[in-house]
């Protein structure tokens, strides 16, 4: 089963005191930790396992900057079999759906049984780009899953 996993490097925000930035549309980074999206790294775990149960790849994709580098080698340490990064000074400011355009102009390329993504991102709290992903894949989607079990090879 070769798995995608959809994960986003987020600012570890619970403890930071955050600022508006200049533009007004985002908070000041100088000075955050920034890490993998915690509801991304569960999917990633859940991934990990599926393809130790199953056989097969994951790959963890991002949208980010050069720095998302590290989210992308801790999904390698805990897995994944090859990460992707998209990175362009023009997707900074992208907006959910900008995001999941961005995703699905690779990821129709790719060869997969399963994506998944976290149930929201962490930093401003969107659901979005998992539904409107499948939605320009033209595959079926489900959000908020708790658990995934096979019974003949197939997911109920």
């Amino acid at each position: 089963m070769d798995i995608i996993v959809c994960v986003k490097h987020v600012p570890e925000t619970a403890e930071a005191e955050l600022k508006i930035d200049a533009t007004g549309k985002g908070i000041e980074k100088a000075g955050l930790v920034f890490d993998i999206n915690e509801w991304d790294d569960y999917a990633l775990e859940e991934a990990v396992r599926m393809k130790e149960k199953f056989g097969g790849t994951v790959t963890a994709i991002t949208v980010g900057p050069e720095d998302s580098e590290s989210t992308l080698r801790k999904c390698l340490a805990r897995g994944a079999d090859k990460a992707i990064r998209l990175t362009d000074p023009k997707f900074a400011s992208s907006d959910a759906y900008a995001t999941a355009k961005i995703l699905h102009s690779v990821i129709k390329n790719l060869h997969f049984d399963l994506i998944l993504t976290g149930a929201q991102a962490g930093d401003d709290g969107s659901a979005v780009v998992g539904p409107v992903l499948a939605e320009l894949l033209g595959i079926p989607h489900a959000t908020m899953v708790k658990k995934i079990e096979f019974t003949n090879g197939k997911a109920i």
